[in-house]
């Protein structure tokens, strides 16, 4: 079990039990699906067609939480300014969505959240093309803001950022 200490009221950031005792531990990983809000799609004409294409009510970016205890905290996803990503047409109860994932982890997420056979992408874009918008926190009311990284060096998993990556974020947009 992951216990989660706040340790500043002002900036919210917090560290887990495994920050403080540095002990190897395992726990779940998971896919947590945040939706693009309109800005996002605005700036984006190929996505737009790529939903018109699907029948798509939203997009959505799917990310990797590693530290799902973290998650609430989220206010950014970090991207690859290179790294290919491509978006999935995805059935579901209210309707069609389009996933966006990294190219080199799509079978990850399919056989993660048990699709029987791999669903063919509508469109493969380079990071780049989603930097600045935001897409909507699951949890929290909030936005979470969408960087390009290149420090980013997980294969393009689109990590979450937290408020302890506050300043990294702060210089991405800076530069």
């Amino acid at each position: 079990m992951v216990i989660t200490n706040s340790w500043c009221a002002s900036c919210e950031t917090v560290l887990t039990a495994a920050e403080i005792e540095y002990a190897p531990i395992t726990h779940p990983s998971v896919y947590v699906k945040l939706e693009l809000k309109n800005g996002a799609l605005a700036g984006f004409p190929e996505l737009q067609e790529a939903m018109k294409q699907a029948s798509a009510e939203k997009a959505n970016v799917v990310i990797l939480a590693t530290t799902p205890d973290k998650f609430a905290e989220n206010i950014g996803i970090s991207l690859h300014p290179e790294i290919e990503y491509v978006s999935l047409p995805v059935p579901t109860l209210d309707g069609t969505e389009l996933w966006l994932v990294a190219k080199g982890h799509k079978e990850s997420v399919e056989k993660a959240v048990g699709f029987e056979k791999p669903i063919p992408s509508v469109l493969t874009f380079k990071g780049g093309r989603l930097h600045s918008p935001s897409a909507n926190h699951p949890v929290v009311d909030r936005d979470s803001l969408m960087v390009l990284g290149e420090y980013q060096d997980i294969g393009g998993r689109l990590p979450h950022c937290t408020r302890c990556h506050q300043a990294v974020i702060l210089e991405v947009f800076a530069s």
